[in-house]
């Protein structure tokens, strides 16, 4: 299932961002996860919108009015991309354990 595949590879990159991204700025997880969804939609491997569904939760949480999450999380962290990247995994990690349960 590409959700779970997509949520192991976003585990994998908390722990060493900079293997995955070469820095630890959200902006280029934000590019990085994009690009793994398009091609997963390329592939017709894309089963699941509950990814698609954290826009919406994390405008929710933080009350942040913005729709893209990445510009929530950079707004609510004062444009610093690394403590915008620490939120983003700790939202990231408290939206699936919400709806896997």
């Amino acid at each position: 299932m590409v959700e779970s595949n997509i949520y192991k590879l976003i585990r994998n990159i908390e722990n060493r961002p900079e293997l995955y991204l070469g820095n630890r700025k959200l902006t280029s997880l934000y590019f990085f996860i994009n690009g793994y969804l398009l091609r997963c939609i390329e592939l017709d491997d894309f089963h699941s919108q509950k990814i698609k569904d954290f826009h919406g939760w994390i405008r929710d949480e933080t009350g942040v009015e913005i729709d893209n999450w990445k510009d929530n999380l950079l707004a609510d962290s004062n444009n610093d991309e690394e403590k915008a990247l620490m939120k983003f995994f700790f939202f990231i990690n408290k939206f699936y354990s919400e709806i896997a349960s």
